[in-house]
């Protein structure tokens, strides 16, 4: 697995979880999920930094 600051899904993940969706993907969909799932998870990351980044300076402006 890539380290924590690149979240990130392997080929086989992605093909689980489509077909556990019971959804019938060519290598090209395989692909775009994988490239959206990532996406997804380093929005998510920006936000959680971001809102942490947000909350220690709201700290250290309160002392």
């Amino acid at each position: 697995m890539n380290d924590h600051k690149q979240p990130s899904i392997t080929m086989s993940q992605a093909i689980g979880h489509l077909k556990a969706s019971g959804f019938k993907a060519n290598g090209m969909q395989v692909l775009a999920y994988i490239a959206s799932f990532n996406a997804a998870m380093e929005f998510y990351r920006q936000q959680v930094s971001e809102k942490q980044g947000m909350d220690a300076i709201q700290s250290e402006i309160s002392q």
